[in-house]
């Protein structure tokens, strides 16, 4: 990996700050998000704002840096958001990724995409990466089109399906699951949590680290790239709530039914991780492992909230 050179998009996002965060010393990153003004600072490390709906800035900056590596991080990820702005789900997660791919192959560079479970339906409940993606969501639709514009791209491409990413976002502070369930048991709040839509909850730093390995072992294809544990959300909070000491009593168990979410989620289901941990040799990390991790840094970040 000796000088490798990186574009990442979306580096301000959850994931995006771990794989700077977990970056190489022999690597070179040009990190690319919307905001103005770099949140990451670094040896070896760029910050420049990019679009990558726009074409234009996408070409420039491909030739300009002329990356061994495209890593895509970003995505509008707001399932529910993406049923009513449709426009703005499709130019994000799969114009972009177009362009993306486009001048990626013009300068012969490798293309790393971050791909979501939510492709398939959650009738079979368990994933691997042979099975055939069938989405529910107009989220999950745009994704497998991102999908299938990298894999129609002539390059090569290597596609990490991923699954309730969570961690610490010491940069902008930004919640996920895991701390909206911390933030507000800790306020003393009651909230509702589903009990049928089941999901593999993934650190994102341990999915940053799968990356940096896909780099690593120059490896091409399909990874289900998610959390070792395969959990229903309330089992999950009820977890997140014990590691914490706070009181799972605040819990309010509900159905996908009864909760009425804008967009259909898959239910059931499950991504099968043999065959990263196999081939990549990776530890996908379990829930008790990956809360640990998160316990620690939250608890330093928050200790006086």
């Amino acid at each position: 990996m000796t000088n490798t050179r990186i574009l990442l998009t979306g580096c301000h996002g959850l994931l995006g700050q771990r794989i700077v965060q977990g970056m190489p010393p022999e690597a070179f990153v040009l990190g690319v998000d919307q905001d103005d003004n770099a949140y990451i600072h670094g040896e070896n490390f760029q910050y420049a704002r990019l679009d990558i709906t726009n074409r234009k800035e996408v070409k420039r900056m491909c030739e300009e840096y002329n990356p061994d590596w495209v890593i895509n991080a970003a995505a509008f990820t707001n399932v529910d958001e993406c049923e009513i702005k449709k426009e703005l789900c499709w130019r994000v997660n799969v114009e972009g990724v177009e362009n993306l791919v486009k001048f990626a192959k013009k300068i012969e560079a490798k293309f790393i995409h971050i791909s979501s479970d939510y492709v398939f339906d959650g009738k079979k409940n368990l994933y691997t990466e042979e099975d055939i993606p069938s989405p529910l969501s107009y989220y999950g639709k745009a994704k497998l089109a991102s999908e299938n514009v990298v894999r129609a791209s002539g390059i090569d491409w290597t596609i990490l399906r991923t699954s309730t990413l969570y961690d610490v976002d010491a940069l902008k502070g930004q919640q996920n699951f895991v701390t909206w369930v911390v933030q507000n048991l800790r306020q003393g709040n009651s909230i509702r949590i589903v009990t049928d839509q089941w999901g593999n909850p993934t650190l994102a730093r341990n999915l940053a680290a799968a990356v940096w390995q896909v780099v690593s072992l120059n490896c091409t294809g399909v990874f289900n790239a998610a959390g070792k544990d395969n959990v229903d959300r309330y089992t999950f909070a009820k977890r997140i709530a014990e590691y914490f000491e706070l009181d799972e009593g605040s819990l309010v168990p509900v159905t996908t039914e009864e909760f009425k979410q804008k967009a259909l989620r898959p239910l059931r289901i499950g991504l099968d991780t043999s065959k990263i941990e196999r081939e990549l040799e990776m530890n996908m990390m379990g829930i008790e492992e990956g809360l640990l991790i998160f316990k620690k840094d939250y608890l330093a970040i928050h200790r006086n909230n």
